[in-house]
């Protein structure tokens, strides 16, 4: 079995499945837009969380003065827990809200476009990380063999078709630390300069979440692709 049969018979590029493509050295490989797809995907509710946002409407000065009446007129046990929230003064509250609705709607556009780019950067990444991990392995099967790439190497697996390709999960090793990212970015969007601790934290632990699902799902399709087509 040799590594020069993936040549024969390669299969067309197939839409969101990536496609078969060569090293330097003239090796075939398996070119993965897996990351790409499910970041271009993800895009798509991370832009319109921030276009949403062109809806605000600042409140009126009569309902700012009924919630503001309402709020003196709740029992102590209740207003207790508004200041645990850091409502002291029902007016104030309000008035930072409605600056930073304010803000938010005036930055709208560009933090969708942002929030768009770092979700399909990340899936880019991710691709990328992987397709140079396909073509590393490539040329180590030529180079070597395939029967000793496969026993060397525990990133290369054998298809049913008898032919090597690679599966790896850049996916899962680096979803979470993505996801980090994207949501220390979009804490300042959220917040600017009046940022608080527990409110990044949550944002930061909810995109890493986000970040490392969505990585493992890259992963796995990638990975059916690659041992499907090779």
């Amino acid at each position: 079995m040799k590594a020069a049969g993936i040549q024969q018979n390669l299969p067309v590029n197939q839409i969101f499945k990536g496609s078969y493509k060569k090293t330097e050295q003239g090796n075939p490989y398996y070119h993965s837009n897996s990351g790409t797809v499910a970041g271009s995907i993800l895009a798509v509710p991370a832009a319109l969380m921030w276009l949403l946002k062109l809806n605000y409407k600042k409140p009126s000065e009569n309902e700012i003065l009924e919630t503001t009446k309402a709020f003196e007129n709740l029992d102590s046990q209740t207003k207790k827990i508004y200041q645990l929230l850091g409502i002291e003064n029902m007016n104030d509250a309000i008035q930072k809200e409605v600056k930073m609705g304010e803000r938010l709607k005036k930055y709208a556009i560009p933090f969708a476009v942002v929030a768009a780019g770092l979700t399909v950067g990340c899936g880019m990444l991710v691709d990328n990380i992987r397709n140079k991990k396909a073509q590393e392995n490539a040329n180590y099967a030529r180079q070597v063999g395939v029967k000793k790439a496969l026993a060397t190497n525990a990133e290369l697996s054998i298809s049913e078709k008898g032919r090597p390709y690679t599966k790896t999960n850049p996916g899962v090793k680096y979803g979470a630390l993505l996801g980090a990212g994207c949501g220390i970015v979009n804490s300042f969007m959220s917040m600017g300069k009046n940022i608080k601790t527990g409110f990044a934290l949550m944002k930061i632990i909810s995109f890493s979440i986000g970040g490392l699902l969505m990585g493992a799902i890259a992963d796995s399709a990638a990975n059916k692709s690659a041992r499907k087509n090779a």
